[in-house]
């Protein structure tokens, strides 16, 4: 199977690349900035450029880009270019693959539990609503923006991240220096949960949908059991040695963060991943505690 991945320098995309090549997918990368190599293919997704006849022999297509949700404080400004990393390159990517006249294309394409607002107070499946707030308007556009692919019969997957932990990268790789310097602690609500995913799972389940050619729709990229806030700061650290004295309280995150505060760091999800479940997909690491110390215990040293 040949494959075509943007936003492939991130953590999640570069992950993917490696393991999918590994593993016998045969990967290029899109990419916005001068080729380096014959398995790059450069597009302007602003700019409407693309080289049609470069995507003819790609199966599939997992589109990640978009800007960092959680780099500088959520402007206007900001807000803008969050919204149009995310609903101008999905668009003009479905309407590229729409042009190859082709509908057994597949197409994958990033996205988050953001969809279902920054609260569920009962555990939430695919069938969810979406939620209010920025992140679920700005995960609804996203998604939508797809619409010509899936209108021409495109199979597409949207696949809804949870936190995604890892050891060379994102949530976790940061969390773990914080508490290595006895930094760690609460943030917000103790009893809060956090919806995650182990990056190895992660991957697991693209190969696994990628193997399945009838699945489209949404996907909730998630361990099927949560953590809490009180949880998750024992287990960091009695795994670090380091007492966890700090806690950040909810009002401070939201006087100095505002909606940004609110809706990423006192977030309180209950996600669970129906669909994966029910087609028979089974996580290598369902459980936070035992996926710390598979880490941990690896001579990789974070």
């Amino acid at each position: 199977m040949k494959i075509l991945i943007s936003g492939a320098s991130g953590f999640v995309g570069n992950y993917l690349y490696h393991r999918l090549s590994n593993n016998g997918f045969i990967c290029y990368k899109l990419i916005r900035e001068k080729k380096l190599n014959e398995r790059e293919i450069f597009w302007d997704p602003y700019n409407n450029i693309i080289d049609l006849e470069l995507l003819k022999g790609f199966d599939t297509f997992i589109h990640l880009s978009g800007a960092n949700i959680a780099e500088s404080f959520w402007t206007e400004k900001r807000k803008k270019i969050l919204t149009e990393s995310r609903i101008k390159t999905t668009k003009f990517l479905s309407e590229s693959i729409v042009n190859l006249n082709d509908n057994s294309k597949r197409l994958f394409i990033a996205s988050a539990i953001g969809y279902y607002g920054p609260i569920t107070h009962n555990i939430t499946t695919e069938k969810g609503q979406k939620g209010i707030g920025f992140l679920a308007s700005l995960c609804e556009k996203w998604e939508n923006s797809a619409q010509p692919a899936i209108s021409y019969g495109i199979k597409t997957i949207f696949m809804r991240f949870g936190i995604i932990m890892g050891k060379e990268g994102g949530f976790l790789y940061r969390l773990l220096k914080l508490y290595r310097l006895g930094l760690g602690g609460t943030i917000g609500n103790k009893n809060a949960f956090l919806s995650w995913i182990a990056i190895e799972d992660l991957y697991n389940a693209v190969s696994f949908l990628l193997n399945k050619n009838q699945s489209e729709g949404p996907y909730n990229f998630v361990s099927p059991y949560p953590i809490t806030q009180e949880e998750f700061c024992h287990i960091l650290s009695k795994a670090t040695k380091r007492h966890a004295f700090f806690r950040v309280p909810s009002f401070f995150i939201k006087t100095f963060l505002g909606e940004m505060g609110r809706e990423l760091f006192l977030a309180d999800q209950k996600i669970y991943p129906e669909k994966l479940i029910n087609e028979g997909f089974i996580f290598s690491f369902p459980y936070f505690k035992q996926y710390l110390e598979s880490l941990l215990n690896s001579t990789y040293k974070i």
